[in-house]
């Protein structure tokens, strides 16, 4: 089943979760090639590329997002290859141009995805969440090529590396639309979905001073901090950090919920994550029907005690 991974390029590098999902491909004997596309990245280095990198296409229309650039290069690529499946990870990007391709294409999309494997006669089986992932639907395509959205780090496997990837030499259509300013943010954070750790806050902590004891939690930790949406409506941190249904979808090795109730529109968001705990005063709260481990008690004594241990 010919396969092509698309992958988000950008300064810091290749999006890990993306790698992962070219060697789980490689790992089940899909007959894979990747295609790279945004900013060329500062470590662009031939001797540690995967080895299914077949092209990349850096431009400068793709500095700044602009779907119509993205489709524009994979009907390009679809016309030189016939692939059956085009597959990436969920992202702001993906989530907006692949069912934008799909529809220009007249093609099948599925996104939510949380597996997928080859069937004896064949087919392709597929697994995706519904209803805020409360319900997991069963899926099998039959129409070629289709777009698939795979959730983050759901899908994982060590890449080959060695590849010697060729640059498409491609004219894109002129943009109708004209970027006129781009506001950073004064404090970069990073990409929640490619986070192995994070410590999340919700309206229990009261105030957004008190995030300093989630930052510094984090710090100690190796990870990243996290919100629930009402934090983020509530302004107290910037909405790249928030985790659920209409933020982030996320799944690190460990997730640490702190003052969060566990509505299913956050669970939704973190479900795939590996272990998680949970710190809550109120006993009763649904997070703790599906965490690893739960703390009941005030987070304000908690999360002292957990940093000094730390120490």
């Amino acid at each position: 089943m010919k396969t092509l991974v698309v992958m988000d390029s950008s300064k810091r590098g290749l999006k890990t979760s993306d790698l992962e999902l070219l060697g789980y491909l490689e790992e089940k004997g899909f007959e894979v090639s990747a295609l790279a596309l945004g900013e060329e990245p500062e470590n662009f280095k031939k001797d540690s590329l995967p080895l299914n990198l077949k092209s990349f296409f850096f431009h400068e229309d793709l500095s700044f997002y602009n779907p119509l650039a993205y489709v524009e290069v994979l009907k390009k690529q679809l016309q030189q290859t016939q692939y059956s499946l085009i597959l990436s990870t969920a992202s702001c990007k993906t989530q907006d141009f692949f069912p934008y391709a799909a529809a220009t294409l007249k093609a099948p999309y599925i996104n939510q995805i949380k597996n997928l494997s080859v069937e004896k006669d064949g087919s392709l089986k597929i697994i995706k969440s519904l209803y805020s992932g409360k319900l997991l639907g069963h899926f099998q395509i039959k129409k070629s090529p289709s777009f698939l959205l795979v959730q983050n780090n759901q899908l994982r496997g060590a890449w080959k590396t060695g590849g010697e990837p060729i640059a498409l030499d491609l004219v894109l259509p002129k943009n109708p639309i004209q970027h006129l300013k781009f506001k950073r943010p004064e404090k970069q954070v990073q990409d929640l979905s490619e986070a192995n750790i994070i410590v999340s806050g919700g309206r229990g902590l009261e105030k957004p001073e008190n995030f300093k004891l989630l930052e510094d939690l984090a710090k100690k930790l190796g990870g990243e901090v996290g919100a629930s949406r009402a934090v983020t409506d509530a302004g107290w941190q910037p909405y790249s950090r928030q985790v659920g249904q209409t933020g982030k979808t996320v799944s690190p090795t460990l997730y640490i919920a702190c003052g969060i109730s566990g509505a299913i529109q956050h669970l939704a968001g973190m479900q795939g994550s590996k272990v998680v705990v949970v710190i809550n005063k109120d006993p009763e709260a649904p997070f703790f029907k599906k965490c690893s481990y739960g703390l009941v008690g005030d987070l304000f004594v908690l999360l002292p005690k957990i940093l000094k241990s730390l120490e």
